[in-house]
């Protein structure tokens, strides 16, 4: 499925000034969902 807020944890992500992320929504619309995909799909993870 396809959302706009990917887009923008994008553009936040390659932000040279990043910030906190802070996701202050309704209940039930994938705040925990939203940014566990971003993280797995655009993050890099190395131990």
């Amino acid at each position: 499925m396809y959302r706009n807020v990917i887009e923008q944890l994008k553009e936040w992500k390659n932000s040279p000034q990043r910030k906190p992320l802070v996701l202050a929504e309704a209940r039930q619309v994938g705040k925990t969902y939203i940014p566990l995909y971003a993280a797995s799909t655009y993050f890099k993870y190395s131990e």
